[in-house]
């Protein structure tokens, strides 16, 4: 036997070695795919630079120096005709490296002096040949130019780009140099940049001329540039749906023949995407193949590449002819929300949106924040310009506003949207531009720019109160008259850029254009938006069905027109179906005209997969800034006798917004001078001034040297505190002497209002006419007159009230009417019976007002994502702590408000007598908040206060699930909520379902339930296999909800090691990992570890499954100080079960070996089930029941028995489940009813010899015939199986479909050959019966 088993392994190696030998003599080709790669990157490529710049590489030119003056070519040198064309003679000019210029700039020197003075060699034309043999696959090209002021770019004769002036192109004029300042790729429209395809394999010509403007000072030239070309790009970036792919397929043949007409397939997901026959591969060659590919749909793809599908060609390797890969299409989305959509702040002063941007896409992006709707004139910066978020992850944004000193006071809406990297629109026009093809516009223009046809208010501000403005010319439905003619656009007096005119509009005016056109189906456009472009020069303003769009009239310093000045976007809700009208008025002060417009539909991208984010709306108030100045031309004056004259005071606005100014005028004299009258009030516009009048005349007895003083007082009367400004003004007369009447007046003691029916009237005399020595000190009596307004416009005649002693100085006037005004006026009788004459003078104006002013009161709030205020009812319940106070009373003499609020902590006052009607709250903390609003007449009159109470509640309720079995075989669950707060009302219900594990590979999908009441339980049925997540969603009256996707919990820390925190509720552990945040109190974020080794000091780590925070000891692992409070905050759900209702399926493959000298061995192989918990192992005599011999843990599957001899053992092995569910048995017997040599009972019913001398083989086999001679010479068991020949029993045993090889234990499919080989071990025989 021994000698057999030599001589057969020793003809089995040898065969083996003359196969391979056989094989190599023969050669065989041997297709391999080697790479599948894409690329979505069609624009930009990778840059490979063709003409170096001077600055980096010294490149030479051909150059020449030209002067400006073309009009005296005889003694200056002017450009030559056709410097820019390829077959340009340049032999006779110089060669120089570039950059060329006159001293150093932007970090580099000149490799050519450039030097222009006074019109002289203020142009350089450089040349540069170089060789392009069209080794790149170029998509586009771009041409980087360094300059100082202006140039003009060619490639091989065509125009790159005209910046000759300012006004060629945008961003022409540089001051100073940089690199890069112009940066031009070539996007298919004119003058964007060099077209790849005017290079020319061979010689091309760069052709740059450079300008140097010697007036204003500027005493710089450089000239640089860098020609690149962008070529396609295999890296792989992350796929959008939408976007277009390139799958690039390299198949390689390592074989050493050639292959010859084979196909190269490509399929995704199963489905036959392409294929691309090759005729011939020679060897150590590749064949790449390009497949194009659109994605229609999110998710994962797997793609599959296959060489010689169809088995053509005869391969030395037929098992690495395809290659697998899976390609992910993924998306864009987010989140933009802002702390305070309403903003207050004035203006110069920085005014903040506190933003929030969140990435709801899935892939890695970065954002800008695009804003619509601020001014030019204002200074706005976002922070960051560019944020980078992972998917899920959030960032702060902050936009800071300052709008300059000209804001006007008012409100301002900007609408904020932000933009993914990814971003792209699909656009359409709605109505073309004139430069695009001519579009007619009817038109009408006035004579200047201060005449309009339409007249509207001086301010030209739509937003402004009071603006009034006739806008039938932007109706549908407006009859042309003879000022309108029909022409094409553009409008201009002269070209832009490389755009010129069709119709001439010369002078500076007001233009008016009108174009019609019609939408066929207005649906089309819903889901996207508009875009109004405008190029004008200078303020306009747009209008869609008599709508305004877009507004810069007046607004700014102006600017000068570019395509575009401004991309408006809006909604489409301006459209109609059927005819629209596009409106717009354009105003030019500066003598140059333009105006073309274009309407176009944008459709994002993003639409595709249903994210069509409405902008975010903000509105910034500029509060009123209150500023003027007061100024007298003249403030001494000498006049003749008899002279009347007039003062004008001027008054100029400073401020922001428009404002009234009342005029008082002192004066100290009113005896020898009169104040015959003044402009008492006076309303300025912002930035204007305003012209105030004083009348003074001579008095017919005024004494000699007397002098005039007059306090002249302007105070504004919209200002919010007290706003005054005041001058001096002094007159000096001469006039006859005469003798004068005493001079007496009503003191103003009693105010303008009075709250009783008597109050007193008291006099004083004039201080000059006590003093005077001459005439005056002499009054003995004081008649008192007074009259009262009938409410109808007319005073009543005056009546004398009585004649009194002066000494008195006061009478009590007892004849007070509620609602009625007294006019009071003294006339003083000396003793030389010289009565002071006051005719219809009114010395002091007395209101009466018994009536106290009524009060009402309203709270209002807003309803969350709208900014529409409710009023709220008494007691009203409310969850948001912003409210709107607002008050009223139609008494038209009221003071002033106090404002009081009680929120269980006694009346607190909020205002104090404010002419404010309206105040925002904003509750520091929940409970009843009762209001209380007072009236305060002029009289001092207090009303019944109006009081309004609200309930503020913005705290969430809690609730959570009654906790669920880990595991469950029911087929139904109930879910009941438990721990609930009393103010919770109802609960909603979301589940999760994920198949049993792939609860870490997926993405949790919460479906909703429903919403129930608190005493409904919910029955849901289950299937089996899945696991089962839960959230209740806990609401309470006012609206509070209880968020699983933003829970918080606090934990205080003890300052000991090892301190570990249980969170309330389990955390979500998907494929996106658990999403957990911690704050210390110091407010720093501590840092997430998933390893517990792997911690730092300040990290922790989290136990997933236990939902459970784990601190370290400082080295390893954040200790939280002695009552350091830490914020957690985590994603998580309430409970969970796993349903398990399927039995596992049974142990496979077992066998009883009987030993040599006594006992057996049970081996069998696990069940494929992978929540077996353990193996219950059976044995039964003969006809005996079955005796438990041992119940084995899962990863045990070998177990020794000594049972006695002489009968026949039935051995079974049964798996048991976690959920104590057991599979059918796996059984075998064992004839020990006779002594026999050493066997395996199998669990088909057959023996077998030992394991151990066909393992032995298997080796000697592996050996390749070396060792079959040295086994021949060792001792070998008495039974050995040797490799199976025809008529010998197979190695192997049945386990169901599968093989089971009883010399290793491996389990295998088999091939269905007659032969079969195990790839464990290599043992080979023929397949059991």
């Amino acid at each position: 036997m021994r000698q057999t088993i030599t001589n057969s392994l020793a003809v089995l190696a040898f065969a083996f070695l003359f196969s391979l030998a056989a094989s190599e003599a023969s050669g065989e080709a041997d297709l391999v795919i080697t790479s599948l790669d894409y690329t979505n990157d069609f624009e930009n490529g990778d840059p490979v630079t063709i003409v170096q710049s001077g600055r980096d590489d010294d490149t030479e030119y051909k150059y020449n120096f030209y002067d400006d003056d073309d009009d005296d070519c005889g003694s200056q040198r002017c450009l030559p005709n056709g410097w820019f064309e390829k077959n340009f003679d340049d032999s006779g000019w110089s060669a120089g490296a570039a950059p060329f210029g006159n001293d150093d700039q932007a970090g580099a020197s000149p490799g050519t002096i450039w030097q222009s003075e006074d019109g002289l060699n203020d142009h350089v034309v450089i040349r540069h040949e170089f060789t392009y043999s069209n080794e790149y696959e170029a998509i586009s090209a771009t041409l980087n130019v360094a300059h100082n002021n202006y140039y003009v770019a060619y490639l091989n004769g065509n125009l790159i780009r005209n910046c000759y002036s300012y006004q060629s192109n945008s961003n022409c004029y540089e001051g100073d140099a940089a690199y890069w300042d112009n940066v031009l790729t070539y996007d298919g429209s004119s003058q964007s940049g060099p077209n790849p395809d005017w290079l020319v394999g061979g010689t091309n010509v760069l052709a740059i001329l450079g300008y140097d403007i010697t007036w204003g000072g500027d005493t710089d030239q450089w000239l640089d540039v860098e020609l690149v070309v962008n070529v396609q790009s295999w890296r792989e970036k992350p796929i959008i749906l939408g976007d277009e792919l390139w799958l690039r397929v390299i198949t390689s043949n390592l074989g050493t023949e050639t292959a010859e007409n084979f196909n190269v397939t490509l399929d995704i997901e199963g489905d036959e995407l392409g294929n691309v026959s090759v005729s011939e591969l020679a060897p150590d060659a590749t064949s790449v193949d390009i497949f194009y590919w659109t994605p229609e749909a999110l998710g994962d793809y797997n793609l599959t590449v296959t060489a010689d599908s169809d088995s053509e060609v005869s391969e030395s390797n037929e098992d690495n002819n395809t290659l697998e890969r899976v390609i992910h299409i993924g998306f864009y989305a987010y989140n933009l929300t802002v702390m305070e959509s309403h903003v207050t702040g004035n203006v110069s002063e920085i005014i903040r949106f506190e933003l929030n941007l969140t990435n709801e896409g899935d892939v890695e992006d970065n954002f800008t924040i695009q804003i619509s709707g601020a001014y030019y004139s204002w200074d706005v910066t976002v922070t960051p310009n560019v944020i980078h978020l992972q998917p899920g992850e959030s960032g702060n944004v902050t936009l800071d506003v300052v709008p300059d000193s000209e804001t006007l006071a008012g409100n301002y809406s900007m609408a904020l949207t932000a933009r993914s990297q990814y971003y792209s629109e699909i656009k359409e026009i709605v109505v073309l531009s004139g430069r695009d093809n001519d579009t007619e516009w009817w038109w009408a223009h006035s004579n200047s720019s201060s005449t309009q046809l339409y007249q509207c208010t001086d301010n030209d501000e739509p937003d402004d109160p009071g603006y009034q403005c006739d806008t039938s010319w932007t109706e549908l439905d407006f009859d042309y008259d003879d000022n309108w003619t029909l022409d094409p656009a553009p409008f201009g007096d002269s070209d832009v850029g490389n755009v010129d005119n069709n119709t001439v509009w010369a002078g500076n005016s007001y233009a008016y254009f009108r174009h019609i056109f019609t939408i066929d189906n207005i649906s089309a456009y819903e889901g996207g938006s508009l875009s109004m472009n405008t190029a004008a020069n200078n303020y306009g303003t747009y209008y869609l069905n008599s709508q305004i769009v877009f507004n810069d009239m007046r607004q700014g310093q102006g600017h000068t027109a570019n395509y575009w000045n401004d991309e408006t976007l809006f909604g489409p809700g301006l459209l109609q179906e059927g005819e629209n009208v596009l409106a717009s008025v354009v105003r030019e002060t500066g003598n140059t005209q333009w105006f073309d417009e274009e309407l176009e539909a944008v459709f994002s991208r993003s639409a595709a997969w249903d994210f069509v984010p409405p902008p975010l709306e903000l509105e910034m108030e500029v509060l009123p800034s209150y500023k003027f100045e007061l100024q007298a031309p003249g403030s001494n004056k000498e006049l003749d006798a008899g002279e009347l004259y007039t003062w004008e005071i001027w008054v100029h606005n400073l401020g922001n917004i428009v404002d009234t100014y009342d005029l008082q005028v002192s004066l100290n004299d009113t005896t020898n001078f009169t104040l015959l009258n003044w402009t008492s009030s006076l309303s300025v516009g912002v930035s204007e001034t305003g012209s105030m009048s004083i009348n003074i005349s001579l008095a017919a007895d005024i004494i000699e040297g007397a002098r005039g003083g007059l306090n002249v007082t302007a105070v504004s009367r919209d200002a919010t505190d007290v706003l005054e400004q005041w001058v001096n003004l002094t007159v000096r007369l001469y006039v006859p002497p005469d003798y004068l009447p005493p001079q007496v007046f009503v003191l103003n003691e009693t105010g303008l209002m009075v709250n009783s029916s008597s109050f007193p009237i008291g006099w004083y005399v004039a201080d000059w006419y006590k003093e005077e020595e001459q005439f005056g000190n002499d009054t003995v009596e004081v008649v008192i007159n007074y009259r009262w307004h009938d409410g109808d416009g007319n005073w009543t005649d005056w009546t004398e009230l009585g004649t009194f002693a002066v000494e008195l100085e006061t009478v009590q006037f007892d004849l007070g009417i509620d609602g009625r005004i007294f006019c009071f006026q003294t006339e003083g009788i000396d003793d030389e019976g010289n009565r002071q004459l006051s005719e219809d003078e009114c010395h002091r104006m007395v209101g009466v007002d018994l009536t106290a002013p009524p009060i009402e009161l309203t709270v209002n709030y807003s309803p969350p994502g709208t900014s529409e205020l409710v009023a709220t009812s008494e007691g009203m319940m409310l969850n948001q702590s912003a409210l709107d106070l607002r008050w009223s009373s139609n008494a038209n003499d009221v003071a002033g408000y106090d404002l009081l609020v009680n929120n269980g902590n006694g009346w607190q006052t909020l205002r104090s007598m404010t002419v404010d009607t309206r105040y925002d709250f904003y509750a520091p903390q929940d409970g009843e908040y009762r209001f209380r609003v007072i009236a305060t007449d002029g009289a001092g009159n207090s009303g019944p206060a109006a009081e309004h109470t609200v309930i503020i509640d913005t705290a969430p309720p809690t609730g959570t699930l009654q906790p669920l079995p880990a595991l469950t075989g029911a087929t139904q669950i109930t879910l009941l909520p438990e721990g609930m707060t009393e103010d919770m009302v109802s609960y909603e219900l979301t589940y999760a379902k994920v198949n049993e594990g792939d609860e870490l590979s997926t993405h949790w999908t919460w479906l909703s339930l429903g919403s129930f009441n608190l005493s409904q339980p919910y029955n849901l049925t289950v299937d089996d296999g899945y696991h089962y997540f839960f959230r209740l969603t806990p609401v309470d009256a006012t609206g509070n909800w209880g968020d699983r996707e933003q829970l918080t919990a606090s934990y205080i820390g003890n300052g000991s090691s090892n301190q570990w925190f249980q969170l309330p509720l389990p955390p979500v552990n998907d494929m996106l990992g658990v999403v957990v945040t911690v704050h210390s109190g110091s407010g720093s974020l501590l840092s997430f570890a998933t390893d517990p080794e792997a911690l730092f000091p300040e990290s922790y780590y989290l136990d997933a499954a236990s939902g459970t925070l784990h601190f370290g000891d400082g080295r390893k692992g954040y200790v939280p100080d002695v009552g350091e409070i830490l914020s957690v905050t985590w994603v998580g759900y309430d409970t969970g079960t796993l349903v398990d209702r399927s039995a596992p399926e049974p142990a496979r493959g077992l066998q009883v070996t009987k030993i040599a000298g006594g006992g057996v061995n049970l081996l069998f192989l696990p069940s494929p089930s992978n929540d077996v918990v353990a193996y219950e192992i059976y044995r039964a005599a003969g006809n005996a029941s079955d005796e438990l011999l041992a119940t084995l843990a899962p990863d045990q599957t070998y177990l020794s028995d000594t049972p006695a001899e002489g009968s026949v053992y039935r051995y079974r092995v049964v798996a048991v489940d976690r959920m104590g569910m057991t599979a059918p048995p796996v059984e075998t017997t064992l004839d020990l009813s006779v002594i026999k040599s050493e066997t395996t009972a199998t669990s088909d019913g057959t023996e077998k010899l030992p394991l151990l001398p066909l393992v032995v083989v298997a080796l000697m086999v592996a050996g390749l015939g070396g060792g079959a001679w040295w086994w021949g010479y060792r001792t070998a068991p008495e039974q050995v199986t040797a490799i199976p020949q025809s008529g010998e029993k197979s190695p192997f045993g049945r386990a169901g479909g599968d093989l089971t090889c009883l010399g290793c234990g491996t389990v295998f499919t088999p091939e269905g050959s007659a032969h079969e080989s195990c790839p464990g071990c290599g043992a080979h025989g023929q397949s059991p019966d």
